[in-house]
C-alpha cells in the first residue's frame, strides 16, 4: 500500500487502474489502529487494485474533496469514480464482496 503527500498524487493515479482503493486514517484514532490491519488483509487478496492510504490530519483537503468526515474511511473507485464508502466500523465481508464483484467484472 502506498502513502499519500498529496491529493494530486492519488487523483494523477486514480484513472490508471480499473478499480482502486484509497484508506483514509489518522495515527491519532484508536478504531484506525484496530481496523487497518483487517482491512489490509482483505486488500492484499488483490494485488492487482491500486490502494493507497492517506493520513487525514497531513492531508486535510481530501476531508473536502472527498467529503470525509470521519476515519477510518475506505472509498473503492471504478474507473476514476467512486462507487463504494464505508468508514468508522467497516464491515469486512461487504468489502470483500464489494471487491470481488469489481475485480471479477
Amino acid at each position: 500500500m502506498d502513502s499519500l503527500s498529496s491529493l494530486e498524487s492519488w487523483t494523477s493515479n486514480l484513472e490508471k487502474y480499473p478499480v482502486s482503493v484509497l484508506y483514509i486514517g489518522s495515527d491519532s484514532c484508536d478504531v484506525c489502529q484496530a481496523m487497518k490491519p483487517k482491512i489490509m488483509e482483505v486488500l492484499n487478496h488483490y494485488p492487482s487494485i491500486l490502494v493507497a492510504e492517506a493520513k487525514i490530519n497531513q492531508i486535510p483537503e481530501l476531508s473536502g474533496a472527498y467529503l470525509v468526515f470521519t476515519v477510518p474511511t475506505v472509498l473503492i473507485f471504478s474507473q476514476g469514480k467512486e462507487i463504494y464508502r464505508t468508514s468508522r466500523y467497516i464491515d469486512l465481508k461487504e468489502l470483500e464482496l464489494r471487491l470481488k464483484a469489481e475485480v471479477e467484472q
